[in-house]
């Protein structure tokens, strides 16, 4: 009795192999240049914005001050902002405040949106020293 292999079968299925494992290598050499051949930093995608003061003003609420200030913030990056966290200083003659608001609000590509933020001060005698606002904080997401 003798046995025989068929090695047509062995070379059918190792062809197979062969092909599937150039695909693979194939792709894999593909996905490697696409990505090498990207030309922006993913950071470059991170929402970015810029925000500063427009206006404010002064107001006396019956023996107490409060300044009331307009932040412009304007989307600068490319991607949309979802939120925004600002930090203001306010100098006065007597003391420095600080506050930061969070806002959560779509802002696409090019737009700005305004926001208005009050403070009160401690004393009716306070006032807002000269370039005693200022924006020391901004946070995009």
């Amino acid at each position: 009795m003798s046995a025989s292999i068929d090695m047509r079968k062995f070379r059918s299925l190792y062809r197979k192999k062969l092909r599937i494992l150039l695909l693979a290598i194939s792709c894999a050499i593909l996905l490697c240049g696409s990505l090498a051949s990207c030309r922006d930093n993913v950071s470059s995608w991170y929402p970015t914005g810029k925000a500063e003061v427009v206006s404010f003003y002064e107001l006396d609420t019956g023996g107490q001050e409060l300044l009331t200030v307009t932040i412009e913030v304007a989307n600068t990056g490319k991607t949309g902002i979802c939120s925004c966290s600002i930090s203001i200083s306010v100098k006065t003659t007597d003391r420095t405040y600080k506050k930061t608001f969070i806002r959560t609000i779509d802002i696409q590509p090019g737009g700005r949106v305004y926001f208005d933020v009050e403070i009160l001060y401690s004393s009716a005698e306070e006032r807002l020293a000269p370039e005693g606002l200022a924006i020391i904080g901004e946070f995009y997401y």
